[in-house]
């Protein structure tokens, strides 16, 4: 028996409406975070050396690139369940 378009379209509008009201917030979040992040550079308040420095830069780049690739996969796919990836970040 198929579904009823109504219900379908709410689960539809119900599921866009939770990405958009999450996207806001975690990518805000994310913002703010690296922000805090780039507030490391300051040499009065603390000391790096250029290893550390390439270390951070590529750790981030890598994880904007996992999200790229994750969202451009899902474009593709949209019916696939993405895999979980928790990685913690040290020197």
């Amino acid at each position: 028996m198929a579904r009823p378009k109504g219900k379908a379209t709410k689960g539809a509008r119900d599921k866009a409406a939770k990405c958009i009201e999450l996207g806001q917030k975690r990518v805000s979040n994310a913002i703010n975070k690296i922000r805090l992040v780039r507030n490391l550079a300051n040499r009065s308040s603390y000391d790096f050396n250029a290893d550390q420095v390439t270390a951070i830069k590529d750790a981030l780049l890598a994880e904007v690139e996992s999200v790229h690739a994750r969202f451009e996969s899902a474009l593709k796919a949209p019916d696939a369940k993405a895999e979980k990836a928790e990685e913690t970040f040290a020197f």
